[in-house]
């Protein structure tokens, strides 16, 4: 059927959709934000609400060139893939790379949500779906966890995983490598 994956390595990668938020936990947001920013702040919330249908509408009535337009089909393509994809159990072992969770709000039964509005998991929820996943917290924030400083965390950690892998594999299977220059590409 096909060769024997040893190892996925996943760097603070989400879930193809994330659960929604409930009307609760949306509710407990909105509380939160009016207490922290004062009553003044659901008047704020709707007109930054208002601004956002309008921008939403004047991007989406922007796409006049080729380019744009094809970026938009392709944007719209996946988003209808992600959509559609069921996640199925695997019993592999998965490496997860992550920062450390920064919530914005805690909701109902105490779960922390992010400014994304997404609920946050130590394993950025993958657990319902694989069994053998590690997580591994590296310094930085979803971006700069892959650049200096930070990089060398990442690498020191992902290379002793590696390292752990072939040795449980104990001969088996083939270890593809790569020179710098082909890597790079």
């Amino acid at each position: 059927m096909g060769d024997e994956v040893a190892l996925v390595v996943l760097l603070d990668t989400p879930l193809p959709q994330r659960r929604p938020l409930s009307r609760k936990d949306r509710l407990l947001i909105q509380w939160q934000e009016t207490r922290r920013k004062g009553v003044t702040y659901p008047f704020v919330w709707l007109r930054n609400r208002i601004a956002w249908e309008i921008e939403k509408r004047r991007v989406q009535a922007e796409t006049h060139t080729a380019h744009s337009f094809h970026n938009a089909e392709i944007e719209h393509a996946f988003l209808k893939a992600v959509a559609e994809y069921q996640m199925q159990p695997w019993d592999g072992r998965i490496a997860l790379f992550r920062p450390p969770l920064v919530g914005a709000w805690t909701v109902s039964g105490g779960q922390l949500v992010n400014h994304e509005r997404a609920y946050l998991f130590d394993d950025n929820d993958w657990g319902q779906f694989t069994p053998q996943i590690e997580v591994f917290e590296v310094p930085g924030d979803h971006d700069s966890m892959v650049l200096e400083p930070n990089v060398r965390v990442l690498g020191s950690h992902l290379r002793n995983v590696i390292t752990t892998t072939e040795a449980k594999m104990g001969g088996k299977g083939n270890v593809v490598s790569f020179s710098a220059k082909q890597a790079a590409e």
